[in-house]
């Protein structure tokens, strides 16, 4: 796999300076770099226009940027860190002083890297070189930077206050009664209260921060920030959008039915009056906040509970580790396929569960300090069978971080947005299959005393049982993942205006996932902001792509470890084979174009449905015919969205 033309630097890696620039800036000086004391002695350069043609010059400027690149990443990776596992003033404001800093720095040096002739230079120099159109910077950064903490800030401390006085925060109170409790008026309450408490506060930030963002990425040529993006997160993808849609039509069949069949049973569960007759279902009932995921809601939905193998995993999860057991089987898997061990400092300063007395931003995620050693997971986790699925997602980050650390630092980013987020639930397809939870101890087979017939029986019931599960986890994420990009795109577009955020956003829920707000709302909420990627300025899109890409990839490690078998009986725990070639795909950082890697790993370079689809096969056939049975309506045409007219 060998980049032709790949001139790809994203907006946190565009930079060159010196060690004591850095250091002098950080304290306020105005820096301006001697760029002639980097020109080598080479006498055909006259003038400094032949110094940006010349070939020991570039490679001269190339070196100072990975240098010094790895500086400020560790700076920048340092001050997040402290702030989201310590949220105060004093945090916030030492985090938002390095970034602004850091975005001064880095508009210097772009400006400085525009002015080589990467034409005329060889392609393993020119290849290292940002486009000639990235975005610079945004306008005020100081402003921009001020505006983002603020809004992650009321986000992280954010909490739902109920009417009989109690404050609750997101993690882990909120989230547990989401998960657990099936009374709907407290369902109901607590998903109000927490948009109340997070969502109309942040709305004027979020318009300014919109507008800073745009206005700079018009400055660069863009015609909003939303272009400037999708080329940041998808480098030479020109029908990116042509994609998403494809992808998505590939899926949105078994979306509708699981759709309906979810919907009949919520209906015998909580009865007509809850649910409705319009289609739609009830945000509140799916069991999580943004009703993203309907994992949670496993025990009302279940085809057959007399085969239930959940709670007995669950059990067994419980009865057997801690929370740092759950990191360690993590490990032991990864280690099993060829991965990297996590080092001493991983386990040192890490945040793994929820400290007591301190305010954190409990979204879990992964840290690349860019320092020798230094990974680092932050998660307010428990012992339950969701966490333990999302320890493996997170360690897939640390993995990689690892394993492209090699990389100069300018490639030590992902492929591509999507394949960061694909690794670790590449492998986390095949901790949840039947035949590892088997091995690991979490289910006991029964199916000595049966007859062959009840054998059969008993084992179709139990795949149904087990891909439900499955696809409430990973096909119900799908019209969410698409539709809050698809939503954020159209504010930055300027198709959705303040005036109608929310409108628009309720419209997009209704369109794509077939939900509808339990209680009216309207434009004096602003419920984009209760999502954790909107205020962070996250992009979502990549989960949309990682979801179905990661079948794609599960299904080559599976081929590549000989597995034979139906694709969701797939587990290749201990297959070096398949872990050298993920492996080698990961070591290469974002220094190859994804399409190069995908092929290499699946023999395809483009991402496709097609083994998300095979996987869920015997699911979809099983709920087209159980809807049709029970004679449900697929879809919700003529549904409208819970709307209060001001």
């Amino acid at each position: 796999m060998k980049s032709s033309s790949y001139l790809l630097l994203t907006v946190t890696s565009m930079c060159y300076a010196v060690q004591d620039d850095i250091l002098r800036l950080l304290d306020g000086e105005d820096v301006s770099l001697d760029l002639e004391s980097f020109w080598p002695s080479d006498h055909s350069i006259r003038s400094p226009e032949d110094a940006y043609s010349s070939k020991s010059h570039s490679a001269a400027f190339l070196n100072e940027i990975n240098n010094e690149l790895r500086q400020w990443k560790h700076g920048l990776a340092t001050a997040e860190w402290n702030y989201k596992t310590n949220i105060t003033d004093h945090n916030k404001d030492e985090f938002t002083n390095v970034a602004t800093r850091y975005e001064i720095w880095r508009l210097r040096q772009m400006k400085e890297a525009r002015r080589f002739n990467i034409d005329v230079l060889p392609e393993d120099l020119s290849s290292k070189f940002p486009c000639s159109n990235c975005l610079r910077s945004p306008v005020m950064p100081e402003r921009r930077s001020q505006l983002q903490q603020i809004m992650e800030g009321s986000y992280g401390t954010g909490q739902a206050c109920l009417t009989n006085g109690t404050c609750l925060a997101l993690e882990p109170e909120v989230t547990h009664i989401m998960s657990n409790s099936r009374d709907p008026e407290l369902l109901k309450e607590v998903w109000l209260q927490w948009r109340n408490g997070v969502g109309p506060s942040m709305k004027k930030h979020y318009v300014e921060f919109i507008s800073l963002l745009n206005i700079g990425a018009v400055e660069n040529g863009f015609s909003d920030y939303s272009q400037f993006w999708k080329q940041d997160l998808f480098y030479n993808t020109p029908e990116l959008d042509r994609m998403l849609q494809k992808l998505w039509t590939s899926v949105r069949p078994l979306y509708l039915q699981l759709h309906a069949y979810v919907r009949r049973k919520l209906t015998e569960y909580y009865g007509r009056n809850i649910v409705g007759d319009d289609g739609s279902i009830p945000a509140h009932l799916l069991g999580n906040m943004w009703a993203q995921h309907w994992s949670n809601i496993i025990d009302i939905v279940i085809p057959f509970p007399e085969v239930s193998r959940e709670d007995q995993i669950e059990a067994r999860l419980k009865t057997h580790v801690d929370v740092r057991g759950m990191f360690n089987m993590a490990e032991r898997f990864y280690k099993s396929i060829g991965f990297h061990r996590m080092t001493p400092t991983f386990w040192k300063k890490s945040m793994l569960e929820k400290p007591k007395g301190d305010n954190v931003l409990c979204q879990a995620s992964s840290f690349d300090m860019f320092y020798p050693g230094d990974y680092r997971i932050k998660m307010c986790s428990d012992v339950t069978y969701a966490n333990f699925k999302t320890v493996h997602h997170e360690m897939g980050h640390i993995e990689y971080f690892m394993t492209y650390a090699d990389q100069p630092t300018i490639f030590r980013e992902g492929a591509n947005a999507a394949f960061q987020e694909a690794v670790g639930d590449t492998i986390g397809l095949s901790v949840m299959s039947a035949t590892h939870l088997k091995a690991l101890g979490f289910v006991e087979s029964d199916e000595n005393c049966l007859s062959r017939e009840s054998l059969r029986i008993l084992r179709q019931k139990a795949t149904i049982n087990s891909l439900l599960h499955m696809a409430l986890e990973k096909i119900a994420f799908l019209p969410f993942g698409i539709l809050v990009d698809t939503w954020r795109w159209g504010v930055m577009q300027g198709a959705i205006t303040p005036e109608n955020y929310n409108r628009k956003w309720w419209e997009l829920r209704l369109q794509f996932q077939g939900i509808r707000a339990p209680v009216p709302r309207s434009e004096n909420d602003f419920d984009p902001g209760a999502k954790y990627h909107i205020p962070a300025n996250s992009n979502y899109i990549s989960y949309f792509v990682s979801y179905i890409q990661q079948f794609q990839m599960y299904k080559s490690m599976c081929q590549l470890s000989s597995f034979r078998g139906p694709l969701h009986e797939c587990d290749f725990y201990g297959s070096k084979t398949a872990g050298n070639k993920l492996r080698h795909v990961m070591s290469d950082g974002s220094s190859v174009p994804w399409q190069d890697q995908l092929e290499y790993l699946t023999g395809s370079g483009q991402v496709t449905a097609d083994a998300i689809l095979e996987y869920f096969q015997p699911l979809y056939e099983w709920l087209i015919l159980d809807n049709s049975l029970h004679k449900e309506t697929v879809g919700w045409e003529g549904a409208s969205i819970n709307w209060h007219a001001q």
